[in-house]
């Protein structure tokens, strides 16, 4: 019989609109005229019905009384749709409407004298209302400022808030007009005024310092104290024993009390600043104001007006010193360089010590005459918090003193430790069906940065296989064969779950997993291919794009319907060299540029789309205009990338997709930009390097570029709306200057100007192609000024390497230029590094513009990064000691690791079933034969089109681009005579650079075929196919496959040869057959080989997927003639 289970308005809600529609569902569909008798509603409400199956709704036609408490009742007897016993009992319950509006309060009260300092003001509401009547209904004094204002209401209390830039020990006043409504036209009709002051800001103070900080020896010792609403600050410093600083590490500096009798000063200075206005206080750590003795010491500071916790106040541990320690700091070892503050010399024969993070010595070791000292790092130790400290003179170092110098800073991928193997394992192809069988191989390495051996005393791995649900289908311990592979196969269950499947192998705590994918696919019959005439073009340069269809067995899909559509999207060039460099013209200030971790993808935008048709040989030339427009009509001037997507229609109705990219650059050559300071001062010079280049990245001197910087503003403009509205702006331009600049003999330049007061500046460089194109590109810089916020960002200690290029072979020379921005003789640590520190030298810099040459060898493969630390000391210009970091990563390519192999068939077609001997070759880089182990596969090219495998990934998995593992550190990076009083102000906030980051480039999209849910194709019944059944005299083929071959173990001889022979499946296709191998010496490779099995004359049904009884069905076929003689062909359809 059925049941009520589930009413809206809920039993006993409150707040139901007057206007609500009621619903009953019941547990099965009923009888619409039974239903509606037995619905009652008091009091009385006129309305109309409906029951749709299981569900009664009841609209009332007439709103229903305000804040009325009504009773619904559906009366016993109700009965189903399909006759039968009605409902046993009725089912009653209760709601009350919404009442008519009244503010109930406000938050701050009326009266109240401290208000959180930045509070916003909320009115609370006994129902809800119309949020667009509250603004204009709201009176505050003093006026608001719009661009503060932000409103939102909120439905679960009835809330509407008014965020408004409440400013700290400020009075307001709200008058609130009575014509604020609810959603039905009621009116409040109150008029309430509400006074309330803000409390003042609390107080507080806080140093201008990182969490350790080091002091030259040679300098005055002061710092800088943030303070608010305080009046004076209370010091002490103490003075520590070098001991101490294990003991503080194992506790932790927050933990740490020095004691009493380590007290060196006490004293207050008065702080004189209005209130809530923030101050920094230059505090002397010296009682005559000079420097201090090298050593540890500890600083504490209060205020009389914060509460007595430790929380509040500032403590401090600081290294006075005469001797700056630089640190490279790799998974195997510390290198410490010590330099004198002073001169800027190498400081020799400084005893070290090696701490860990909770205070353990791990290691010691002496400086050489170049200032120069390795300590080992065990296994096992920790990699951070590390601290190097010399006792006589006094100095230390942490290793997480990175701040702006870390790989990231310098757009690099950082690496964490080194992990003892690499293991890699694949799959026979990337995609399955259920019911068919996974072929998998793997191999294990020993590896140190990139040098591999066979694993020592590793014999077998564990490998589990998990399914889309995570449930283990197959468990072996494998063996590892003698060039340390091993491989397995898991036959799928007719079953299984569809999805994304789990390879995990494991072994000594090692672990590595990866995976296929499972689904209900069809194969594709054909393949479209998409080849742009130029893959780069400059503006206003017209092209044409070729698309190409073909069946796997061959033939081409002639007189075949094609639609395409080209997209355009931002396209940001970008040289592997050039990171600090911007070239393209971003026009939102506000977008971040070095956010590495935020990465917001462009939009491809449609710009044309047509339609045509396959010519004899199943292609269609699609020429593409000159001028290019966006979607708007506007010029396409900017680079972009242009993806033309083609879809064709095979006969069976089957829509197969191709894609082909081309770069359009807006013009010959691209600016690069690259401000010296994100954030300068009204009145001071300011200065922006720039580079041109062409599309290879190669520098182009002698190019005349002309820079416009101009002022922003925002026009701001609140549109009213309901829930409050928003605001729109506009902006405004207003020139400033203009500089023209030619680039010099490694095609750079440099621009400078003096902005004349604080906002945003819109710096533009322009410069013209050989052919009139103009090419642009532009940053925003921010500048501090009278009534602005003084933003900072950190000192800026990187500067950019220049290699003569980005790639190289073992045996050449790398020519690095080193861009040094110190005069006079100084100092270099030249560095090659990767997972661990590979080599480093000492060089003295005789100019600021003096070329490295760096050898490369095998060992370098497949990449390294060369850093250069330069340091200066202070008597070069009589201010604190100086330093800078630069980078440049550089590509090595595997050639002597890489093998080739070459798969040679006896032939290039066969037909089905058909034997084809394969000839299997392996040579080193040189051609020397190899022996090598390899496995083989044959794979339809059709199955591969839906998911393409990864080419020459063994390659990549062995000899890909390696992260940057060492992390480089340096108590110059906390050096608190670096930080000046204005640096101090720009700390305050920090400031959004504006520029547009640029996208990851999108993998070009693999042919699409069709995919099935499982159980929409029935396997036929074999008594039923043989009642179907052809002639004898016709061969039917029938045994099919997806995977023709794989043999994982091959071993060629000690000529490098190999060979196999596979019989074809009936499958009409093109068979892929590919070769993974390796050696004893992980000399990696791949090769595949493409064999078309077809047949003279075939034939290809074109029928429905299923039938069901009582279908009546039209049948088709097509005949294919790949002779070169016409054919006459019966078509007879068996049943």
């Amino acid at each position: 019989a059925p049941q009520v289970v589930q009413v809206s308005p809920a039993d006993e809600s409150a707040l139901v609109p007057v206007d609500r529609p009621i619903v009953v569902r019941f547990n099965q569909p009923v009888d619409p005229t039974s239903a509606q008798a037995a619905f009652h509603i008091s009091p009385a409400v006129v309305g109309t019905f409906q029951v749709l199956t299981d569900t009664l709704i009841f609209t009332p036609t007439q709103p229903m009384a305000f804040d009325t408490p009504y009773q619904v009742t559906v009366e016993a007897g109700v009965t189903s749709a399909a006759g039968g016993r009605g409902m046993a009992a009725p089912y009653r319950w209760r709601f009350r409407t919404v009442p008519l509006p009244r503010i109930i309060g406000t938050d701050p009260r009326d009266g109240e004298k401290a208000a959180d300092p930045y509070t916003p003001f909320l009115i609370h509401f006994n129902t809800p209302i119309d949020p667009a009547t509250v603004m204009p209904n709201l009176t505050v004094t003093p006026p608001l400022s719009p661009t503060q204002v932000y409103t939102y209401f909120s439905p679960s209390d009835n809330t509407f808030v008014l965020h408004f830039g409440a400013e700290p020990s400020t009075d307001y006043e709200v008058r609130i007009g009575p014509h604020i409504a609810d959603p039905y036209g009621n009116e409040t009709g109150q008029t309430l005024t509400v006074r309330f002051r803000t409390a003042p800001l609390e107080p507080e103070i806080g140093l201008f310092a990182p969490g350790v900080g080091t002091y030259s020896a040679y300098q005055p010792a002061h710092l800088y104290v943030q303070a608010l609403n305080v009046s004076r600050l209370d010091a002490r410093l103490y003075r520590l024993d070098p001991d101490q600083m294990a003991a503080s590490l194992s506790k932790g500096w927050y933990n740490f009390t020095p004691p009493d009798s380590a007290l060196l000063r006490r004293w207050s200075q008065p702080v004189e600043a209005p209130q809530n206005e923030r101050v920094f206080q230059r505090l002397d750590l010296s009682e005559d104001g000079g420097p201090l003795p090298a050593g540890l010491y500890w600083l504490e500071v209060s205020a009389p007006e914060l509460p007595p916790d430790r929380r509040r106040r500032v403590q401090f541990p600081l290294i006075v010193t005469p001797v700056n320690l630089t640190l490279k700091v790799s998974p195997r070892e510390v290198l410490v360089w010590a330099t004198d503050l002073a001169t800027g010399e190498p400081v020799a024969g400084l005893p070290l010590t090696l701490y860990g993070s909770q205070g353990r010595t791990i290691a010691q070791a002496t400086t050489d005459d170049q200032g120069l000292a390795v300590i080992a790092r065990p296994a096992g130790t920790e990699g951070y918090g590390l601290w190097v400290v010399s006792r006589e003179p006094f100095s230390a170092a942490s290793t997480d003193w990175s701040a702006g110098i870390s790989p990231w800073d310098f757009g690099l991928e950082p690496g964490y430790g080194m992990a003892p193997y690499r293991i890699y394992v694949y799959t026979d192809r990337p995609i399955y069906r259920p019911d068919q069988t996974v072929y998998f191989r793997g191999i294990v390495r020993a590896e140190e940065d990139v040098r591999y051996s066979l694993p020592t005393g590793l014999r077998q791995v564990h490998v589990t296989v998990r399914d889309a649900t995570y449930e283990v289908i197959y468990q072996e311990t494998l063996p590892l064969s003698d060039f340390g592979t091993f491989h397995g196969e898991v036959t799928l269950s007719p079953t299984a779950a569809l999805g994304q499947y789990i390879i995990e192998v494991t072994f000594q705590n090692q672990g590595y997993s990866t995976g296929f994918l499972v689904a209900a696919y069809r194969p594709p019959q054909f393949e479209v291919k998409v080849t742009p005439a130029d893959p780069e073009i400059v503006q206003g340069q017209g092209t044409s794009v070729t698309v190409e269809a073909r069946y796997f067995f061959g033939a081409p899909l002639a007189d075949a319907p094609v639609e395409w559509n080209l997209l355009a999207e931002t396209y940001r060039f970008q040289p592997p060299w050039g990171g600090r460099y911007r070239f393209s013209d971003p026009d939102d200030p506000w977008v971040c540029f070095d956010c590495w971790w935020w990465r917001e993808p462009p939009v491809p935008e449609p710009i044309l789309s047509g339609q045509g048709r396959t010519d004899a040989q199943g292609r269609l030339v699609i020429p593409l205009p000159e001028a290019l427009r966006w979607p708007d009509g506007r010029p396409i001037t900017t680079s972009v990338r242009l993806t033309l997507e083609a879809t064709v229609t095979g006969p069976d109705n089957q829509v197969i997709a191709g894609r082909g990219e081309i770069i359009r650059h807006q013009g010959r050559f691209y600016i690069g930009l690259a401000p010296r300071r994100y954030v300068g001062e009204a009145g001071r010079e300011m200065s922006v390097d720039l580079v041109a280049v062409d599309w290879e990245g190669n520098r182009l001197p002698g190019q005349e570029v002309t820079i416009q910087v101009s002022r922003r503003e925002w026009i701001n403009t609140f549109v009213e709306e309901p829930g409050g509205g928003h605001w729109e702006w506009e902006t405004r331009e207003t020139p400033i200057t203009t500089v023209t600049v030619t680039t010099d003999e490694r095609g750079e330049a440099v621009a400078t100007f003096t902005p004349p007061e604080g906002g945003s500046y819109h710096v533009v460089a322009l410069g013209k192609d050989d052919e009139g194109r103009t090419v642009r590109s532009g940053l925003f810089l921010w500048v501090s000024g009278p009534g602005y916020v003084s933003w900072r960002r950190e000192n800026h200690d990187r500067i950019t390497l220049i290699a003569d290029k980005s790639r190289y072979r073992p045996g050449e020379t790398a020519e690095i230029l080193i861009p040094s921005p110190f005069q006079g003789p100084h100092w270099a640590l030249v560095t090659v590094e990767r997972g661990t520190l590979r080599r480093y030298e000492l060089v003295r810099m005789e100019s600021n513009s003096q070329v490295y040459r760096l050898p490369l060898t095998a060992e370098d493969v497949p990449n390294v990064y060369v850093s250069v630390v330069l340091i200066q000391g202070e008597e070069a210009t009589g201010r604190a000691a100086d330093y800078k970091v630069g980078y440049v990563p550089l590509t090595v390519e595997p050639v002597p690791q890489t093998l080739r192999i070459t798969l040679t068939p006896d032939r290039e077609r066969a037909g089905p079933g058909e034997a084809v001997r394969y000839r299997v070759r392996v040579t080193d880089a040189e051609g020397k034969p190899v022996r090598a182990e390899l496995s083989l596969d044959l794979v339809d090219k059709a199955v591969l089109s839906l998911q393409p495998r990864e080419p020459e990934a063994i390659v990549h998995a062995f000899y890909g681009q390696r992260p940057l593992a060492v992390q480089t550190a340096s108590g110059l990076a906390v050096a608190l005579n670096r930080m000046v009083p204005r640096e101090v102000e720009e700390q305050v906030q920090e400031v959004k650079m504006a520029a547009q980051e640029e996208a990851l480039p999108a993998a070009p999209a693999p042919t699409q075929g069709p995919v099935e849910r499982p159980g929409e194709v029935e396997k036929v019944v074999e008594k039923e196919a043989l009642a179907a059944a052809p002639p004898p005299e016709v061969d039917v083929r029938q045994e099919f496959a997806d995977t023709a071959f794989w043999q994982p173990d091959l071993v060629t001889d000690e000529q490098g040869e190999a060979e196999v022979t596979v019989t074809l499946p009936d499958n009409l296709t093109t068979w892929v057959m590919r070769g993974v191998g390796l050696t004893a010496e992980t000399q990696v490779g791949e090769a595949t080989v493409e064999v078309v099995a077809t047949k003279p004359l075939l034939i290809q049904p074109i029928t429905p997927r299923f039938f069901v009884v009582g279908d009546r069905v039209a049948l088709a076929a097509t005949v294919h003639n790949n002779t070169d003689r016409t054919q006459e062909a019966t078509v007879t359809l068996y049943g």
